[in-house]
């Protein structure tokens, strides 16, 4: 049994430093967490509005002015990817842990 003991390797305390000053998420109501990122909700759905409007106002442009269509399609694909980019930060899959 000692003989066992002895060839485990050695236990040490080990630690981890953020860079951040406040690394633990403090939550004091579910409103405080959420509203922190309720203007990032805003704002994908305010972007997918606009590449909505952008991509269906190319398709007009299509038929009738074409060389102003690639200017909608482009604005079309920007606020898309601000969409993906702020529904990106939504729905991160992090776990956040939160202690005492």
């Amino acid at each position: 049994m000692e003989d066992h003991i002895e060839r485990m390797p050695p236990v040490q305390m080990t630690s981890v430093l953020a860079d951040v000053k406040k690394p633990f998420l403090k939550m004091t109501t579910r409103w405080t967490y959420i509203s922190r990122y309720l203007e990032l909700w805003k704002e994908s759905i305010r972007f997918r509005s606009f590449a909505a409007v952008s991509f269906v106002a190319g398709i007009v442009l299509l038929t009738t002015i074409p060389i102003m269509s690639i200017f909608a399609f482009a604005a079309a694909a920007y606020y898309w990817e601000l969409y993906k980019f702020r529904r990106h930060r939504l729905e991160s899959q992090r776990s956040v842990m939160i202690g005492h």
